[in-house]
């Protein structure tokens, strides 16, 4: 009964660690625009941690990636450099390009692009996005374009989990110890709650 109970949390522990794994990896990331969607001017669109956040500004038209929460020149970490060009309209299109214009229905009127336009890859779509160590990227058809890390963000990524200690069926006379992977102790508690055990060793 035991090594079947023992077999079940396993699989169990195993699916639960999938799961935070690929949350982790997603919540890296906030999209900022699909295609065919506009930035909205003087929004701050922040990265899921709020240390980064992307602005198309009102103001002088200049699209800018802020570390922290004051948006000023010197918290700048990236700017497209088209301030006082009269961007009034960035978009990404539906040809995997991000564009900011003067005029919306005149082409001519482009102040800068992300230059990812071209012909679309297989079952793949188009996105903007900043992430936890202020990266400003855009997916084309033609490839991604990607603004410099913040060198001092780290990865913010988890890509090697470590082993925790869990106590299965605690205070139970079947109560065992195991161990659940995960990015850190909160995750790795997590994981043992929602698999009905208790982290840290069984006493």
């Amino acid at each position: 009964m035991i090594k079947f109970l023992r077999a079940t949390f396993a699989v169990i522990v195993a699916t639960m660690t999938m799961l935070s794994s690929q949350a982790n990896a997603q919540s890296f990331f906030t999209t900022v625009l699909n295609a065919n969607e506009f930035l909205v001017q003087d929004k701050a669109y922040s990265s899921p941690n709020g240390r980064y956040s992307l602005i198309f500004q009102s103001t002088d038209g200049n699209l800018v990636v802020y570390k922290g929460t004051t948006f000023t020149s010197p918290n700048a970490l990236w700017t497209a450099k088209i301030s006082g060009k009269g961007g009034k309209f960035a978009v990404l299109q539906p040809d995997g390009n991000f564009v900011v214009y003067k005029n919306l229905n005149d082409p001519a009127s482009a102040v800068w692009n992300s230059g990812t336009s071209g012909v679309p890859y297989p079952n793949s779509g188009v996105y903007a996005r900043i992430g936890n160590d202020g990266s400003f990227e855009v997916r084309g058809w033609s490839g991604t374009f990607a603004t410099p890390k913040d060198p001092t963000a780290g990865s913010g990524s988890c890509t090697v989990p470590q082993q925790y200690a869990v106590c299965v069926f605690p205070g139970s006379a079947a109560q065992f110890n195991s161990t659940v992977f995960a990015c850190s102790i909160a995750e790795a508690m997590n994981t043992a709650i929602a698999t009905g055990a208790t982290y840290g060793a069984c006493r």
